[in-house]
């Protein structure tokens, strides 16, 4: 038998590593026949082995491509290879910008006394990197990621494009420069640098030997200082010239390099250079997520599964957990056996408009190109160009018809997602960025990744952050019913109970389920109970009606699954995240069902506090805004000094407590069966919270009012029904204790977000009404189980005549000083209304999505271009425009944002004279001026008939009872006239007078007319707006 030597075998192996590898520095660094990239990369293989590399790729693309080109360049490349990062040289940033696809992020390059420099990068969106600014007068972008520092340049001949400074000594200065930075980066670790150098290191033309200076800097400083030139075959083949090796790429450890490349896909006269790195560790993960394929499953396959599951065993249940517990095992057995879970991994496809053919014309331009390289012909170059232009006008026409025939497709939903990526359009909103890629820092300053470790840890703080807050509060249920009793004086409340309902209503309210793709803790999706709702219906409904009886909530369904979403700033402290809580989609129906009949007990009841205008029918922001503006212009009608005083309320949702709200419920004529369904469903609630797959274990909560609940809201509604009986308490405490009874007091809500208006002769006076009514706050809060933020109140002044002391709310800090300027529900109010920080925000975020819409010119046709721009423009325009633009000043700069729209939209510039009353004309809209009348009708419109905001509607003249103004009356309003008898410039420059003034305007012909509905008024009153004041430039 023969034995083989192990030992002998091993030792053999790594001499030979050991021989090749000084094979490869020797011949790299002391001989001048140098090995070619080709033959390099095979010995290298053999010395690495077949690990896992990321592709750091260059492309020079020159500045004579126009943007169409530089796209379909930099989208050949990322298709074809999907590199971690692509450095792009001598195009501009700004057009790189423009031309980077979905799922990679882009760096603009850095350059002294310039912006957009010649040279950028491209990152894929799930690298963690960090960015760096080197400061040298050569364009340079530099990013550091696992343990590597990444730097793109491009060596231009001259300074910024100025002339005169492309001489040898301007350009060895400069140089200079970029050496040192490389060699201070090189102290700091691996390194790999890559450009166009614009110098030739091994084949010296007439045009090289100029540049012995910039060539001696390069091979002494760089090459002789430790760094490999990994690029050794010419990189640019031009008709004409010599090829040469200008595209270079610097290496500090070469041996962690597979292999490079150098070979041009994009067919202009720059290689493709690059060179596959090897990391420590995986420096970014493929997107995978669960799927199932539920349009997939035949509606008769599912309905007879699910029936054939022995449904008999839901209806024979009497116990609700069990019964829940039933249904939800009988649904998911049915989609496990239909439609199972897979895990998908996707890969980005950055050119799907790339058909078989276009890839036949693209390899046949690279053979053309290749020939011409070899032969050196003219004939050949010539048939190259022509070649090459042809493939780049089919590219350009297919990108734009795919992109086209795309955005035709699907719905309004889907079409917007892709108006969105296509336009780079990233809403304010925060984003939905993973918490497990994220580095969480600890009370203990340790760093945590793990995401199990990340779950639990997130849990425990989302609850601690409520139990902190609850350490600090003193609740007094008592005092709380006693507020509830006083705001239900006079009130007769008729006793209610839950109903059971049927199984239309059921069905109803399944339909209705909006499609997200958000799932909870029973992994069951709205897809699935939207479309199979003729099955699920009927057991669903015997379940929740078996729980109306019962008083149970189910406990399955007080399970909250939370993901933590962003809030801004420092990502890796826990309180710069915003816990989402996901409840199960199908709890929902339950949740409504009680949702419904409470509201409208509620509403027939005038049960709601008057001046709550979230979650109920009709009222919004814009309504507790206009409320406002008449408050404020009312009492400085009078001449009274008014002051805005604002709230804030820490976990508003979560600090409500069951002993307080259920003695409230019963005050509010819950019966006693209604009282036991409601408190089981605020006990024992629990939370899970998921990030990168892994959920943490449950958490119960103590309090709350179950966030991200249909029912939480109108539970916390209930619970502040009472607020308004804090400026009522003010009136009085202003008059017992300093025996003044010219002050007036107002509350206006927002869901948590309150706020008082006060009213006062004098400044003496208002500061004694403001010192109270914040005690007042405070002890409502208190004895509620909330907890007033006083540190974020604040109060605004309105003179009505020159000023003479300052205000102050709270203590007399500097702090607590009065502010010019203040945010009220989305709305900048500034101390003399004029609004103009407002219009500044309005228009700067405008000009910021109109940069996004001029990308989608070339692909949509005008009347999506018009929509586009309403929905992102013209909708921030007239949100609150009754408001704030009735301001002549921001007319005129809301008009000249509106002539930019329209121009970029027609493709018009000022030099086509093209007159803006043919413009408003073309695409069907209003000047700014019409904008804002419009916003006021509309507005006086539901005031008048819907009373959105209460005040507004006592000041209009009170002989309109409700039969005068019964939308089914033929006749209509005749007129509307306000209790405004004098009227100063307050009230004359209030939202409410100029929408008097402009409906019984008689041109208008509005009083007396009959109108279907709010869309057919507004309609009339963009054509009438036209006619009697015109459309045309201000």
């Amino acid at each position: 038998m023969n034995h083989v030597n192990p030992a002998s075998e091993l030792s053999f192996s790594t001499f030979r590593v050991e021989i090749l590898k000084c094979m490869q520095i020797d011949r790299i660094i002391y001989g001048r026949s140098i090995l070619s990239s080709k033959l390099r990369n095979k010995q290298q293989k053999s010395v690495n082995g077949n690990g896992v590399t990321h592709p750091i790729l260059m492309q020079n693309i020159p500045g004579k491509c126009g943007p169409d080109r530089v796209g379909d360049i930099i989208t050949d490349i990322l298709s074809r290879y999907n590199p971690l990062i692509l450095v792009i040289a001598e195009a501009r940033s700004d057009v790189v910008a423009s031309k980077t696809p979905a799922g990679y992020t882009h760096i603009s390059g850095t350059l002294k006394w310039r912006k957009n420099p010649r040279v950028s990068m491209l990152i894929q969106d799930s690298v963690k990197y960090k960015q760096e600014d080197l400061k040298l007068d050569v364009p340079t972008v530099c990013v550091s990621l696992d343990g590597w520092r990444i730097c793109g340049f491009y060596r231009e001949w001259n300074r910024d494009g100025l002339e005169g400074t492309d001489a040898v000594p301007d350009q060895l200065e400069r140089l200079q420069g970029l050496v040192k930075a490389l060699e201070k980066s090189k102290k700091k670790g691996r390194t790999l640098a890559l450009g166009d150098m614009n110098v030739d290191l091994y084949n010296l033309t007439d045009h090289q030997k100029k540049l012995e200076d910039l060539r001696y800097e390069i091979e002494e400083k760089l090459i002789a200082g430790g760094w490999l030139q990994m690029i050794k075959d010419p990189t640019r083949s031009q008709k004409g010239c010599q090829d040469s090796c200008i595209d270079h790429i610097y290496a500090t450890h070469y041996t962690h390099v597979d292999y490079v490349e150098n070979l041009n896909v994009s067919g202009t006269d720059h290689n493709l250079v690059g060179a596959h790195l090897q990391f420590d560790a995986p420096v970014f993960v493929p997107q995978s997520f669960p799927y199932r394929n539920i349009d997939g499953i035949p509606d008769d396959k599912f309905e007879q599964e699910f029936l054939d599951s022995d449904i008999s065993e839901v209806y024979n249940c009497e116990d609700p957990d069990l019964c829940c517990e039933i249904l939800e095992f009988k649904i998911k057995r049915v989609m496990r056996r239909l439609a199972p879970e897979r895990i998908i991994t996707t890969r980005p496809n950055y050119a799907p408009w790339m058909n078989s053919s276009l890839k036949k014309d693209t390899a046949r331009r690279d053979r053309l190109r290749r020939k011409a390289v070899r032969t050196k012909s003219k004939e050949d170059w010539a048939i190259f160009r022509l070649v090459q232009k042809e493939v780049s006008r089919k590219k350009i026409e297919a990108k734009n018809e795919f992109i086209m025939r795309d955005l035709e497709t699907g719905s309004s939903k889907e079409k917007w997602s892709k108006i969105q990526k296509l336009s780079k359009y990233q809403s304010r909103k925060k984003g939905s960025k993973d918490v497990g890629e994220m580095e969480i820092v600890n009370d203990e300053n340790q760093k945590m990744t793990d995401p199990q470790v990340l779950s639990n840890f997130m849990n425990d703080y989302f609850k601690s952050k409520v139990s902190k807050l609850q350490a600090d509060l003193r609740p007094d249920p008592a005092e709380a019913v006693k507020y509830t009793e006083e705001f239900l004086l006079n009130k007769k409340v008729p006793e209610r109970c839950f109903h059971p309902v049927t199984r239309k209503e059921v069905k109803k309210l399944l339909r209705k389920l909006k499609n997200t793709g958000a799932v909870g803790r029973d992994g069951i999706p709205t897809k699935v109970l939207k479309r199979y709702c003729h099955v699920i219906g009927p057991p669903l409904t015997h379940l929740i009606n078996l729980c109306l009886k019962k008083q149970v909530y189910p406990a399955l369904w007080k399970i909250g699954l939370i993901r933590p979403l962003p809030k801004g700033g420092d990502l890796s402290q826990p309180k710069s995240w915003r816990p989402i809580v996901l409840n199960c989609v199908i709890s929902k129906i339950l949740e409504g069902v009680i949702n419904q009949q409470l509201r409208e007990h509620l509403s027939s009841n005038s049960l709601y506090s008057p001046s709550q205008h979230a979650y109920r029918r009709d009222r919004s922001v814009s309504s507790a805004l206009q409320d406002y503006n008449t408050i404020q212009a009312d009492m400085r009608n009078r001449g009274l000094v008014v002051c805005l005083l604002t709230t804030d309320v820490s976990a508003g949702f979560n600090l409500v407590s069951k002993q307080i709200l259920i003695p409230k419920l019963r005050k509010l004529g819950l019966d006693h069966s209604a009282c036991g369904l409601l408190e089981d469903y605020l006990t024992h609630r629990k939370t899970k919270t998921c990030i990168g797959g892994c959920i943490s274990g449950e958490v119960e909560l103590t309090t709350g009012v179950g966030e991200g609940s249909c029912l939480g809201p109108v539970c916390f509604s209930c619970s502040m029904c009472c607020i308004s009986r804090v400026a009522a308490i003010t009136v009085k405490r202003m008059e017992a204790e300093h025996n003044i009874k010219t002050v007036e007091a107002y509350t206006d809500e927002f869901a948590d977000d309150a706020s008082g208006i006060l009213g006062a002769r004098t400044e003496e006076e208002l500061q004694l009404a403001i010192d109270i009514m914040i005690e007042e706050f405070k002890r409502y809060y208190s004895i509620n189980g909330l907890c007033l933020n006083v540190k974020k109140c604040s109060i605004l002044i309105h003179q009505v005549s020159p000023k003479k002391t300052d205000l102050y709310c709270g203590e007399r800090i500097p702090e607590n000083k009065e502010q010019n300027c203040i945010r009220l529900l989305g709305l900048q109010i500034d101390k003399d209304l004029t609004y103009d920080v407002h219009c500044r925000k309005v228009i700067g975020g405008c000009y910021e999505k109109l940069a996004a819409i001029k990308k989608l010119v070339g692909y949509l046709p005008l009347k999506d271009l018009i929509r586009v721009c309403e929905a992102l423009i013209l909708s921030c325009v007239e949100w609150g425009a009754e408001i704030w633009l009735q301001n002549k000043k921001n007319q005129v700069k809301i008009q000249r944002l509106i002539n930019s729209v329209m121009r970029t939209i027609l493709q018009k510039s000022l030099k086509d004279r093209m007159r803006v009353e043919e413009m408003l004309d073309q695409v069907n809209w209003l000047n700014s001026t019409n904008l804002a009348k419009r916003a006021q009708l509309c507005s006086l419109r539901r005031i008048v008939y819907k009373r959105v905001a209460p005040f507004a509607f006592e000041v209009i003249n009170a002989d309109f009872t409700e039969t005068r103004y019964n939308l089914r009356e033929e006749n209509g309003v005749r007129g509307v006239r306000c209790r405004w008898r004098k009227q100063t410039r307050f009230v004359r420059q209030s939202m409410l007078l100029s929408s008097i003034n402009t409906y019984n305007d008689h041109n208008m012909m509005i009083s007396g007319k009959y109108f279907e509905d709010d869309v057919a008024f507004r309609l009339y009153v963009t054509e009438k707006l036209k006619t009697v004041f015109g459309n045309r430039n201000l």
